[in-house]
């Protein structure tokens, strides 16, 4: 059964994300994006790419994430290089609109996207009956505003070669915490 939906539209836009600084991995190597254990938007192991909509959305998602990896223990140094791609995308679903999430069959509240449950079984009912690349879904670090989002694309749906769908790359700074 396909989601027929009319709001699924082509998107181009610019978005942020963070890579580990130091590293060998290539901004558009996304062969980890979507293994974490507690992504809201897939499960793991779903090759799924988050870019935030803005700088504040970028510091924040990585705030809510600052030592998941590390031992209890152990002082922590985190560093990451920050990139603003611009992607062009033939169809995107916007989650933020309450038309869209209840024509989904999802009852419509300010924060309806708290339930990682539920969103986690509907970014799997888009993915596998819509044409949707990608959704725009609230940040969960801005509950109270709508405007500050995420880009969820479902790499499964995108050309391989990213060249066909990134328009443009560029290093634009680093985030850094030290516990010492």
């Amino acid at each position: 059964m396909s989601i027929g939906h009319p709001n699924i539209q082509p998107w181009i836009g610019s978005g942020y994300r963070h890579i580990r600084q130091g590293g060998s991995q290539n901004i558009l190597d996304f062969q980890f994006a979507g293994m974490g254990i507690d992504n809201r938007w897939n499960k793991q192991g779903s090759p799924t790419l988050y870019l935030a909509g803005d700088r504040g959305v970028v510091v924040a998602e990585w705030g809510r994430h600052l030592g998941i990896e590390y031992a209890p223990d152990t002082p922590m140094i985190a560093q990451r290089t920050v990139f603003r791609l611009t992607i062009r995308l033939d169809s995107a679903m916007d989650l933020r609109a309450e038309l869209n999430v209840e024509a989904l069959g999802v009852t419509w509240s300010p924060t309806w996207f708290l339930d990682g449950e539920m969103t986690l079984g509907l970014a799997e009912r888009i993915r596998e009956e819509s044409t949707a690349q990608a959704i725009i879904v609230p940040s969960i670090a801005f509950v109270d505003d709508l405007t500050r989002w995420n880009l969820v694309v479902f790499l499964e749906k995108v050309p391989a070669d990213t060249k066909k769908w990134t328009v443009k790359t560029e290093s634009i700074g680093r985030l850094q915490w030290s516990d010492s």
